[in-house]
C-alpha cells in the first residue's frame, strides 16, 4: 500500500512536469518574439506620421503596416550591404519567400497584397437553391440530400446559412432569458 503523502507529492511532481511541458512548449512557439531581429538592436523608425495621420491618405496605417515598414528596412539593410537573401532569411529567422517579397517591392507599400475574398464552394449552386426556395421547397435537409446526390462539394451549414439569408431569418439568435421571478 502506498502512503497518502507519496500519493500527493507524486500527484505535485506530475502537475509540475505538466507545466514545465507547457511552458516549454509555449516558449518554443513565441522564441523568434525574444530574438534581437535587428542588427542595431532597434527597429527602424516610424515615419510619414505627422499629427497621429499619414502624410499620404493612400498609405496603410496601423500595427500591420509599421510591421511592414519594419520588415522591409530590416531586409534591405542587409542587402545593401551585400548579404544574400539565404544569409538574410537565416539571419532573420523568416522563410526564403518571405525576404524576396520584401527585396523584390521597390517600397514597403508594395509588400501588402489585397486580401480578395474567395467565392465559396456553394456559390455554383446558390442559383438552383434560390429556384427550389422559389418554388418553396425550405427543407434544408432536403435540399442538401439533391446537392449532396449530383455530387455537389457543400456541406449542411453551407445549404442551411444560405437558406437562413433566404428566410430573412437570423442565422444564430439571440437567446431569450426569463425574467427573475419577483418574491
Amino acid at each position: 500500500m502506498v502512503p497518502l503523502t507519496l500519493c500527493r507529492s507524486l500527484t505535485g511532481s506530475i502537475l509540475w512536469q505538466g507545466l514545465g511541458r507547457a511552458v516549454e512548449t509555449c516558449v518554443a512557439a513565441h522564441r523568434d518574439c525574444l530574438r534581437d531581429p535587428s542588427p542595431s538592436g532597434t527597429l527602424p523608425e516610424a515615419t510619414g506620421l505627422v499629427s497621429g495621420r499619414p502624410q499620404n491618405d493612400s498609405e496603410p496605417v496601423g500595427r500591420r503596416a509599421e510591421r511592414k515598414k519594419a520588415a522591409h528596412a530590416l531586409v534591405h539593410e542587409p542587402l545593401a550591404q551585400g548579404h544574400s537573401r539565404r544569409a538574410i532569411a537565416r539571419h532573420l529567422g523568416w522563410g526564403l519567400n518571405t525576404v524576396p517579397r520584401c527585396t523584390n517591392a521597390a517600397g514597403w507599400q508594395d509588400t501588402f497584397r489585397e486580401n480578395r475574398p474567395r467565392p465559396s464552394r456553394l456559390e455554383p449552386y446558390k442559383p438552383y437553391l434560390d429556384r427550389r426556395f422559389a418554388e418553396g421547397c425550405t427543407s434544408v435537409t432536403h435540399l442538401h440530400s439533391d446537392l449532396v446526390a449530383d455530387n455537389a462539394p457543400v456541406t449542411y451549414q453551407m445549404v442551411r446559412s444560405h437558406i437562413a439569408t433566404l428566410r430573412g431569418v437570423p442565422r444564430s439568435p439571440a437567446p431569450v432569458w426569463a425574467s427573475p421571478i419577483a418574491s
